[in-house]
């Protein structure tokens, strides 16, 4: 999950001390939705906008150089400041990943994830994260053809420089709320922050409870803070499920992951029912902690599944755990990007440096949290990198089988040969395989460079240098032998 927090002032003059403050503060708390990096962008009267970011988390934003100048400014003549901390999914933690993100007139920030946002539009150069893409899409065809395009769970908040407006929306899957003072509007992912903040900086807010943002409607906020409701929008095709914020609005949706048939799908109705005995007061009591989502696709995760996954971090505490914990996103070809977790038994050598590295596990269960869902691995194997590819590509083994069996040629359709890697193209970006079959790239080829690809073409096959015959259920890594490390 991320986090979005911001102020709107009413006032003709900005923003006082103690409302810079209560932002710096908002910011702050907010990074507990996500602590891989920090950001935030400001409007100032004359309608420029400046933004700030880093890929880390908010007290090292707050160390840098541009920070006091960032923040004295805001105080000095913004309208608006608009705050973000990410929680990592697609592309790596580095500063230009963060948030906001800048495409011509639209400044953006995004909590959530969307899983079709390679192909909003075929006008946009390609970037790595999401937002990013939503971003460039809706300075293209802007939010009322975009947004229902949308596959995937998300609230958004942008400023529009051509219509000088900031736009706030959000779909069932993601929290987003309103606290109203005399003198400004504070919106945050969860109320209790922008309150807490408020509060510590004696500013006293209307309604502590707050006011959920509707799902689907779009809401402008013009540099007089004067808000105004621009319709609502259809997000109903690609997303059904609902979060319950600890803002009081809500609806009755199935709300967290049940097992039916070892395959992790939406709870059914009698779950529904145990959250719709509550009342408003219970629902907002809950606070965000206990609130729950489903907001991935439907999952396909089943027992036993053998997946891939890339190491984030390993983490080993004596006094809180028996045995050294490894966190990570599982990677396969074919499936969503998905947190996961599992124990190991030591930790060597091999697991202190194993940050970004790729290893098969065996599913072993699965928990439905606010960020989505979340997959507990066992039997933990991490690979080397031993397959070369014909653009220097390393994969390991099982990596390399899973490519085979899920992807094809991007150029034309056929399906990947095992045993000709060396002769195969592969580009990996993030869970993205785009691959070239040798046919293909031998009719790019001419004079010299296709003699020599071809005689490395017939190699390869005189040598069947194939790993294991082709299958689906990749069955020795289900009876792993020395060298994995499992859970108990």
């Amino acid at each position: 999950m991320c986090g979005i927090v911001g102020l709107i002032s009413k006032r003709a003059n900005g923003f006082m001390n103690g409302e810079v403050s209560a932002f710096t503060d908002m910011l702050t708390l907010d990074q507990i939705r996500g602590p891989d990096s920090t950001g935030a962008f400001t409007v100032y009267h004359n309608r420029q906008v400046k933004s700030i970011k880093i890929g880390s988390h908010p007290a090292d934003l707050m160390v840098t150089s541009g920070w006091q100048p960032f923040i004295t400014s805001v105080g000095v003549s913004g309208r608006l400041v608009i705050g973000h901390n990410r929680k990592a999914t697609h592309g790596g933690v580095t500063s230009r990943n963060a948030h906001p993100f800048h495409s011509e007139h639209i400044h953006l920030v995004h909590n959530g994830m969307i899983y079709n946002h390679k192909s909003l539009s075929k006008e946009i150069e390609e970037e790595d994260v999401d937002s990013h893409n939503v971003c460039k899409a809706l300075a293209a065809h802007g939010p009322h053809e975009v947004l229902p395009k949308l596959s995937g769970a998300f609230a958004f908040v942008w400023y529009d420089r051509k219509q000088e407006k900031l736009f706030l929306i959000r779909n069932t899957q993601r929290p987003l709320g309103i606290l109203e003072t005399d003198d400004l509007f504070a919106i945050a992912s969860e109320p209790w922050m922008a309150l807490g903040a408020l509060s510590r900086n004696n500013i006293s807010v209307k309604d502590v409870k707050g006011e959920a943002l509707k799902p689907g409607e779009l809401v402008s906020f013009n540099l007089r803070g004067e808000r105004a409701s621009e319709g609502t929008i259809d997000l109903d095709s690609h997303t059904t499920t609902t979060y319950y914020s600890s803002f009081t609005h809500h609806s009755t949706s199935d709300y967290r992951y049940r097992e039916q048939n070892g395959v992790w799908r939406p709870a059914d109705k009698s779950t529904k029912d145990e959250v719709d005995g509550l009342d408003d007061d219970d629902i907002s009591g809950l606070g965000a902690s206990k609130a729950v989502a489903a907001a991935t696709p439907e999952p396909t995760f089943k027992k036993g599944t053998v997946v891939l996954f890339r190491v984030v971090k390993v983490e080993f505490n004596p006094q809180l755990t028996h045995k050294p914990k490894v966190y990570g996103k599982i990677c396969a070809p074919g499936m969503p990007t998905t947190d996961c977790c599992g124990y190991i038994d030591e930790m060597d050598e091999t697991w202190a440096k194993a940050r970004g590295k790729i290893g098969t596990a065996i599913v072993r269960d699965c928990v439905g949290s606010v960020c989505g869902l979340s997959v507990w691995i066992e039997s933990l194997l991490l690979e080397e990198p031993i397959i070369e590819t014909y653009n220097k590509q390393n994969l390991t083994k099982t990596e390399w089988e899973f490519v085979v069996e899920e992807c094809e040629c991007d150029k034309c359709g056929c399906a990947l040969d095992l045993d000709l890697n060396i002769v195969t193209s592969v580009n990996r970006r993030g869970t993205t395989y785009r691959c070239v079959c040798p046919d293909c790239i031998g009719k790019t080829l001419k004079g010299k460079m296709k003699d020599e690809f071809e005689s490395s073409v017939d190699l390869a096959l005189q040598n069947s240098i194939s790993l294991h015959k082709k299958s689906t259920k990749i069955p020795y890594l289900l009876t792993q032998e020395a060298g994995s490390q499992s859970i108990h």
